[in-house]
């Protein structure tokens, strides 16, 4: 349902953009409009108690005006940390939801990326299942190897919330993670 609901929405503005006809405004114009699409695979390792576990993650977004993504987002533990006041329960997480992007200067070769995540998820620790909400905000650098591929590194953290496990409080859960990303796609206009 999720699904349908944002390919109807990118179509819709693709749509809108497509027959938009320049307007003067008293303001100005601000060239608000759909400038591409893109697909982005993002591999990732989260840090907790001394040791590294991989998850992996994708996403769809739109770019507005170049320098803006809106889109769904989705991420999978593929390896269980442990975690607790023992470190022996293993911890599983899987999320989706929104995910916005901020790329300034996007048409340079090498530029800047502040993206956040947050959307509800599943954990499971110690054999205890919860439903949660998910914060990921990060910071990084993007690269424009082609026009149709993008490779990027970011950096950030991971905070989890409404969590009600027993023994478990929401800063055993959260961690700084490293963020790889290889985005396909197109963008059109200037």
């Amino acid at each position: 349902m999720k699904n349908y609901l944002l390919i109807t929405l990118l179509a819709l503005g693709f749509a809108a953009n497509v027959s938009a006809q320049e307007e003067e405004t008293v303001f100005g114009n601000p060239d608000v409009r759909l400038s591409g699409i893109w697909v982005s695979l993002n591999p990732t390792y989260s840090y907790f108690n001394d040791d590294f576990t991989y998850d992996y993650g994708f996403s769809i977004a739109g770019e507005i005006s170049r320098t803006v993504l809106l889109g769904y987002t989705r991420h999978d533990f593929r390896e269980e940390p442990l975690v607790g006041d023992d470190n022996k329960q293993t911890y599983d997480l899987s999320f989706n939801g929104f995910m916005v992007g901020f790329t300034p200067r996007s048409l340079k070769a090498i530029h800047p990326r502040v993206t956040l995540a947050a959307g509800s998820g599943d954990i499971e620790v110690g054999g205890q299942d919860d439903r949660v909400f998910v914060i990921q905000p990060s910071l990084g650098v993007e690269i424009n190897a082609t026009q149709w591929c993008r490779l990027g590194l970011e950096g950030g953290y991971r905070m989890i919330t409404y969590n009600d496990l027993e023994g478990i409080d929401n800063g055993d859960l959260a961690s700084p993670f490293i963020q790889a990303s290889i985005r396909f796609g197109v963008s059109w206009g200037d």
